[in-house]
């Protein structure tokens, strides 16, 4: 019964995309590091398309890196994901009926079956839609339903890569996959901040969820044993504004001249534009991973065991070395091993000549 509502609601008669027919686009754009990895997209399809109007929906934590973009017109703030299904289901169809038929094209980077997303596209009814191929279910074929324009079958396992890829659907090629971030006023606020006669390394242990963050041990591991690889290195640490009295706390109690509080930020954009000027990044799997990526800044990094997620968003610096969890349901940072963390950090401090 659910595939033929699915396919009821999926099938369309389709129209040729051209180019000159799209004047609004509207783009997924999500948390920081998918803001980060989608930069290369925007900026090819607002240079060879600069009649376009571009429109991201971002999560409003991610909000600050897109306010002073070139390729972005207008910055639409999505809901927090609320844990109720019904709400979730309440407010994808009350976005779709927002939406409806406001732009001419949009990409959808799912490849679900999921009949509420499938009537939300068919309610907003973009005049194209190009999409990646569904995951065949309910005998639903991966490219059955006509409500897509287009189908593009993606190439290379990372996420910029596969967002390019979806620009050849409307007819743009462009090779270039470096992240290109626009700070505005506070693109050199921290150009002077990190001393030149010390190695900075910028150490990041909040991840998405809990279960992806430093335990307060490994926190404390981390700054024991970090000042004794280098005398000349120096570790900042980079908290969110509600950890901030904690972690100013424990700077204070150990008080080691090698171990500093990097001052509080107001939005992720302000944190990259520390983080821009840093020499290596210490973190767990966040959009911070990102925007070091965007700085070439050499990277240690920590993540679950999930080899397919991690290879849609490994980083993309010149230099990284990266740490896994041994939890095979790759929700989680729990037993990845420290001391491959020190000996990485440490092959990259090699590299930083003083």
């Amino acid at each position: 019964m659910r595939k033929h509502f699915i396919r009821l609601i999926g099938n369309k008669r389709q129209e040729e995309i051209s180019l000159e027919k799209i004047e609004t686009v509207i783009l997924g754009g999500g948390r920081v590091g998918d803001v980060v990895v989608k930069t290369p997209m925007l900026k090819a399809l607002k240079e060879k398309a600069p009649h376009i109007r571009i429109d991201v929906v971002v999560d409003p934590s991610a909000a600050s890196l897109l306010e002073n973009c070139p390729y972005v017109d207008s910055i639409i703030l999505a809901e927090k994901r609320h844990r109720v299904k019904l709400v979730r289901i309440f407010r994808e169809i009350k976005s779709a009926i927002k939406s409806r038929k406001k732009y001419d094209l949009k990409f959808d980077f799912k490849d679900t079956c999921n009949f509420i997303h499938i009537l939300s596209l068919r309610i907003a009814s973009p005049k194209f839609l190009v999409g990646k191929p569904r995951r065949e279910k309910y005998g639903i074929k991966k490219d059955e339903l006509t409500i897509f324009n287009r189908y593009i079958e993606p190439r290379g396992g990372h996420a910029t890569e596969i967002n390019m890829n979806l620009l050849e659907a409307i007819g743009i090629q462009d090779e270039n996959r470096k992240y290109e971030l626009h700070l505005g006023d506070k693109e050199e606020k921290y150009k002077g901040y990190f001393k030149k006669d010390k190695k900075n390394l910028i150490f990041s242990y909040k991840g998405s969820t809990e279960k992806k963050s430093m335990s307060n041990e490994d926190i404390k591991y981390f700054l024991n044993e970090l000042p004794t690889l280098d005398e000349n290195l120096v570790i900042h640490i980079l908290t969110v504004p509600s950890d901030y009295g904690k972690m100013l706390a424990e700077v204070n109690k150990l008080n080691n001249p090698q171990i500093k509080l990097l001052p509080k930020t107001k939005d992720v954009a302000e944190a990259a534009a520390i983080v821009k000027y840093g020499d290596v990044l210490l973190s767990v799997d966040t959009g911070i991973v990102h925007i070091a990526s965007a700085y070439n800044i050499p990277i240690a990094g920590i993540y679950p065991n999930a080899p397919k997620t991690f290879e849609l968003f490994k980083p993309k610096s010149d230099e990284y070395y990266v740490s896994f969890g041994d939890n095979p349901d790759g929700t989680s940072i729990d037993g990845y091993d420290k001391s491959k963390v020190l000996k990485n950090i440490k092959k990259l401090l090699c590299n930083k000549s003083l």
